[in-house]
């Protein structure tokens, strides 16, 4: 028993300073890219570092005063990281006035390798979305976009397009639009005036050079257009509290309306069939520019996609 004892003892010990260092070195993030990576788990770290820290008294154990110090400094470490996000996601959203038009924009990476496409098509259906901007519109997507014409006639399916990243489709008329990547936009003609839609897919951060390359892309593109009337949604493969992502949004020159919404993993993210409970990490994000009032964003259900739909209802004056 003895032996079993300070066995587990050490096995929690190692973990709590594995979580904790690697806690410790996201706040590097800053300096380089490959510790920026680490800042995209904060939520990861920080639950490794509490649950060591609970199972302490719950197994009666005595472990080394420098592991307890370090693992608090690794709580520290992604609390704060993650403290200025939580903070904005508890700021109240705005209700929608009487002289404005509400529209709803859904954003959804319907993955290529969708294996429900029936089902993911008629959610959509019945979103209530005047706006929808589906990232990996391609493969197994396809058909899920010829479903979605039905009910959303105008707009760029990305369809014979293997340049196209995203497909925005629309209930209303589309005066313009294209797509290079790695976004599409449309200007939809709305009741209450026009407005830009521009929908993105980044690559993943682990590769730090070419995601730089599509933020500047997106940054550029956002100003062709009127800021104050601009929405921007996708999938950017981005957590909100690594660094890389502040600098997108000082870049984008738009309000981040997503705070702290997960939206991934909804599909095993192993070869083992197991689907994870709830998501960890919000990818999946809405920029808008000043003339549009959040009313409400929130996560859809899940889906045949590895990420979970975002649901985004937007307000602005009916006369502008």
């Amino acid at each position: 028993m003895r032996f079993l004892a300070a066995f587990v003892r050490a096995s929690l010990e190692l973990a709590l300073l594995l979580a904790a260092t690697l806690s410790l070195l996201s706040l590097l993030g800053f300096w380089k890219n490959r510790f920026d990576l680490l800042t995209h788990f904060a939520p990861v770290w920080l639950a490794l570092c509490l649950a060591g820290l609970v199972l302490i008294p719950v197994l009666r154990l005595q472990p080394r005063r420098l592991v307890l110090a370090v693992a608090l400094a690794g709580v520290a470490a992604s609390a704060g990281l993650m403290t200025p996000e939580l903070v904005a996601a508890a700021r109240p959203s705005a209700r929608a006035q009487a002289n404005e038009q509400r529209i709803r924009v859904v954003s959804f990476n319907l993955w290529i390798r969708n294996p429900e496409p029936e089902r993911t098509a008629a959610w959509l259906l019945g979103s209530g979305a005047d706006v929808l901007v589906l990232p990996e519109p391609e493969r197994a997507a396809a058909g899920i976009i010829a479903r979605l014409r039905a009910g959303y006639p105008y707009g760029i399916d990305c369809q014979g397009d293997h340049d196209c990243n995203a497909a925005i489709l629309s209930r209303w008329p589309v005066s313009a639009s294209g797509a290079s990547p790695p976004y599409a936009w449309a200007v939809v003609q709305a009741p209450s005036g026009p407005f830009t839609v521009i929908g993105a897919h980044f690559t993943w951060p682990t590769n730090g050079w070419e995601q730089a390359r599509q933020r500047r892309r997106v940054a550029e593109l956002i100003a062709r257009f009127d800021r104050r009337t601009t929405i921007v949604a996708g999938d950017f493969n981005t957590a909100p509290w690594s660094y890389v992502m502040r600098r997108q949004d000082r870049l984008f020159g738009l309000e981040r309306r997503t705070r702290a919404l997960s939206s991934w993993p909804a599909q095993p993210v192993s070869r083992h069939p197991i689907t994870p409970p709830f998501p960890i990490l919000p990818i999946d994000h809405l920029y808008a520019g000043g003339n549009w009032r959040t009313v409400d964003i929130r996560r859809g259900p899940r889906l045949g996609s590895d990420h979970f739909p975002v649901v985004a209802d937007m307000a602005r004056p009916a006369n502008r």
